[in-house]
């Protein structure tokens, strides 16, 4: 349990700190792995088909000119090879184990979020002008906001879950703490105005009201029909939001006419798209392999898009894209039946953590090459892993 509780610390410390700390947890798993853990990992279909995630771009290797670019992709990806089988272990955890664990990734994700805002506290007015320069919060993660976003959405669902299995036993001043937290991670989602973060927690939120309307939590119901009026009232209250709302608008008007204007995110990532689909296009059975994808995308680029500067030059911005660059529309077909797979999975405790974490997965999928940087690949395999174990455990 120490090393899962330094490896979700070390996540928000920097990469080296999680990559330290992933090979903790790996070497204390092997230690303690046994022959019934093995049993177990060969039963279990859903960690099978989570290390196809690894093997797709694996075996796309065979046929990738760039065995450098191939190399550094299968080393950002190998979380999703060695963590289904090291969590295996997790099985072996009580349902408190599993609780105590969320509170102390739930405090982790407390204070990156306080170090954010003590951040902003130093110059408030600059960084609400960045807003309408498509630039948001200095976060942690080596100022990656799109998987921060994520991780704060993954530490709400674990703690509104604890709230509701814990409600009716826990004093009035925990329930206070709990509720608390929640609404400082919805302001906080709401000030740092990330476009994934914050349709994943409108999306989150509906898993939960649809759980809590099924099994008659009317209070719960009733605070969640709320928030249809925070977006409106963040628009008012949050000059990052503002103009944030402000930035999206102009961005819009821009790309749709064709007007190219330097820095536009969504514009950039619609390019990427259109490069995605004309790979799979030109390669539809093997594609290019995973090693080749962005020497192939950059051709596209300087054939159609040659004003784009070089940062701007996105990989293709979908997972289902990729995968179809790298390993063809079978590679595409596997990836989309892996993903899709844990929403045919009922967890025996019916809870909302697996529908919501797997939803909100597949949501940063369509708009973002997740599995392709460290953060992301660690998000997704181990709390897949996570939310896999913890719903046949607590009240399993």
């Amino acid at each position: 349990m120490a090393s899962a509780i330094l490896m979700l610390a070390g996540f928000f410390m920097g990469r080296a700190a999680l990559s330290i700390a992933m090979a903790l947890f790996v070497i204390a798993s092997a230690v303690c792995f046994n022959k019934e853990d093995w049993q177990v990992f060969r039963k279990s279909g859903f960690l099978h088909m989570m290390m196809m995630l690894f093997l797709i771009p694996f075996v796309s290797g065979l046929w990738s000119g760039n065995f450098s670019n191939w190399m550094g992709m299968m080393q950002v990806k190998l979380p999703l090879l060695i963590l289904p089988v090291c969590a295996v272990l997790l099985r072996r955890f009580s349902a408190k184990d599993f609780q105590y664990i969320s509170f102390a990734f739930i405090v982790a994700a407390v204070l990156a979020c306080c170090y954010s805002l003590w951040q902003y506290s130093f110059q408030p007015v600059a960084i609400q002008q960045t807003y309408l320069k498509a630039k948001v919060l200095p976060v942690p993660l080596s100022g990656d906001h799109i998987r921060f976003a994520w991780a704060v959405l993954i530490a709400y669902l674990l703690l509104f879950e604890l709230l509701l299995a814990k409600f009716k036993s826990i004093s009035y001043k925990w329930k206070a703490a709990a509720i608390t937290g929640l609404v400082f991670f919805a302001v906080y989602l709401h000030i740092l105005s990330a476009k994934t973060g914050i349709i994943g927690f409108y999306l989150v939120n509906l898993v939960i009201l649809f759980y809590c309307l099924r099994t008659r939590k009317i209070l719960f119901t009733a605070l969640l029909a709320l928030l249809v009026c925070l977006p409106i009232a963040a628009y008012y209250v949050f000059p990052t939001f503002q103009n944030k709302v402000k930035f999206i608008k102009w961005d819009y008007q821009n790309y749709s006419r064709g007007t190219y204007v330097e820095g536009l995110p969504d514009a950039a990532r619609i390019l990427s798209f259109r490069a995605g689909l004309y790979i799979i296009a030109s390669h539809p059975v093997t594609g290019v392999g995973f090693g080749d994808i962005y020497n192939e995308t950059n051709k596209w680029y300087n054939s159609n898009a040659a004003f784009l500067k070089e940062y701007e030059r996105l990989y293709p911005s979908n997972e289902w894209l990729m995968h179809g660059c790298g390993a063809g529309t079978g590679g595409m077909i596997i990836f989309t039946v892996v993903v899709l797979l844990p929403l045919f999975i009922s967890p025996p405790n019916k809870n909302f953590l697996w529908t919501g974490f797997h939803l909100l997965a597949l949501f940063n999928f369509l708009y973002e090459s997740s599995l392709g940087v460290q953060y992301g690949v660690f998000l997704y395999s181990f709390f897949g892993c996570w939310s896999y174990w913890y719903s046949r455990r607590v009240n399993g």
